[in-house]
């Protein structure tokens, strides 16, 4: 039973986005990520204290390739010295177009 509860939801992750009406990842991996999460705090008595600090260690690592790529596409028009945007402007086109002939 532990092995069937253990593949159970990466088949079931398959399944949801691979079946002709596919469910979209955002939808589908937050709900096998709380199948996961159950399974692991009331079928295998895993502490939940435990289970808390995995999820909130995973989330920082996933958002911290994000926010490295981010950042560096937000500082590029300063570093090559493009055009800094006024003070009082709540967006700044320029910063939206990828300039690769200047």
């Amino acid at each position: 039973m532990a092995l069937f509860l253990s593949i159970f939801p990466i088949v079931l992750l398959i399944w949801l986005m691979v079946k002709k009406n596919s469910m979209p990842s955002y939808v589908a991996l937050p709900i096998t990520a709380a199948l996961i999460y159950a399974i692991k705090l009331f079928y295998f008595g895993d502490d939940a204290m435990l289970l808390n600090a995995t999820a909130a260690s995973g989330l920082v690592s996933t958002l911290t390739p994000i926010t490295v790529i981010f950042g560096a596409y937000r500082r590029h028009p300063q570093m090559a010295g493009h055009h800094q945007p006024e003070p009082d402007c709540p967006i700044d086109d320029h910063r939206l177009v990828f300039r690769l002939y200047d």
